[in-house]
C-alpha cells in the first residue's frame, strides 16, 4: 500500500511546499537522528520523539530516556510482529485509542535489557528482516506495537507515523517512539513543543502533514477517483471510506 520513497510520482510544483516537511524528516530519520512527531489537539495531543529502528542508537536511546522521559515504544507493522510472534499484551484492549502493544522484549543476547545499549540492541533486532521469535526473550524493557496496516490513513496516532516514515526512507516497518514529558512530568503541548524542539535542534513534524503527503501521493497508484476529501477541515472525517476501497485495491 504505502511504497519506497523512490516509487512515489514527482510531486507537481504546487504539492513541493506541502511535502517538504515530511521530505526533511525522511532526511533527518534515515541519518539515524530523531525527530519530534506531534499528533491532533482532539486526539492525544503529544509529541513524540520518533527514530528509525534498524539505525536507532544507544545515544538517541538515552535522549528519549533522559529528555523525552516517556515509554520508549517499538511501532512495528503486523508482519514483522506475526515473524517474531509478538503476541498482544492483553486479551482485551480497553485502551481508549486502541493501542496495539504486544508483550514486552529483550534481545536475547541482552544481559538486563534495561540499558540504553541493551534497549537499541534490542531495537535494532526487530527491524532485523533475518531475526526470528527464537532472537527475544519475553517479557523485557522494550514495548512492540503493531501499527494499523493502512498507517496514518487508518489511523492517526504515533505507532503508525513511526511505520509510514520508515517505509518512506526504505527502511525496515519498525520504529521506536517515545512521549516528551515536562518537568511536572505531563506531556508537553503547544508553544512547549517549540521550545524543546529549539533546545535541542529537532525538526517538528504533525501527522496531520503526514496524512497529507500520503494522501497526496498515494492518489498516484490508487486513483484520483478514491481519495477523500481534503478540503474539509478534519482531513480524516472521509478516511474510513477511502480505506474500504485502498484496502480492497492494494491487498
Amino acid at each position: 500500500m504505502i511504497t519506497k520513497l523512490s516509487d512515489w510520482h514527482s510531486p507537481s510544483p504546487s504539492s513541493e511546499q506541502s511535502d517538504e516537511p515530511v521530505l526533511r524528516a525522511i532526511t533527518q530519520l534515515r541519518a539515524g537522528k530523531a525527530i519530534i512527531v506531534q499528533d491532533a489537539e482532539d486526539r492525544e495531543n503529544e509529541a513524540d520523539l520518533v527514530a528509525l529502528a534498524d539505525r536507532v542508537s544507544p545515544d538517541v536511546v538515552n535522549f528519549m530516556i533522559t529528555h523525552g522521559r516517556g515509554l520508549v515504544c517499538a511501532p512495528v507493522s503486523r508482519e514483522i510482529a506475526e515473524r517474531l510472534r509478538l503476541d498482544p499484551m492483553v486479551k482485551g484492549n480497553s485502551d481508549p485509542h486502541r493501542t496495539q502493544f504486544t508483550v514486552s522484549v529483550d534481545a536475547a543476547s541482552c544481559r538486563t535489557g534495561i540499558s540504553a545499549t541493551e534497549r537499541a540492541r534490542t531495537l535494532r533486532a526487530l527491524a532485523d528482516l533475518h531475526a526470528t521469535a527464537g532472537d527475544f526473550t519475553r517479557p523485557g524493557h522494550v514495548f512492540p506495537l503493531i501499527a494499523h496496516p493502512a498507517g496514518v490513513l487508518g489511523r492517526a496516532g504515533h505507532t503508525e507515523a513511526a511505520t509510514d516514515l520508515a517505509r518512506l526512507a526504505d527502511a525496515p516497518a519498525a520504529g521506536v517512539i517515545c512521549e516528551i514529558l515536562g518537568q511536572d512530568g505531563n506531556p508537553i503541548t503547544g508553544r512547549s513543543v517549540a521550545r524543546f524542539a529549539a533546545r535541542f535542534g529537532l525538526l517538528r513534524l504533525t501527522i496531520q502533514q503526514l496524512i497529507r503527503y500520503r494522501a497526496a501521493h498515494d492518489s498516484a497508484l490508487l486513483g484520483r477517483d478514491l481519495m477523500p476529501d481534503l478540503t474539509n477541515a478534519n482531513p480524516l472525517i472521509s478516511y474510513s471510506r477511502y480505506m474500504e476501497k485502498a484496502l480492497a485495491s492494494c491487498i
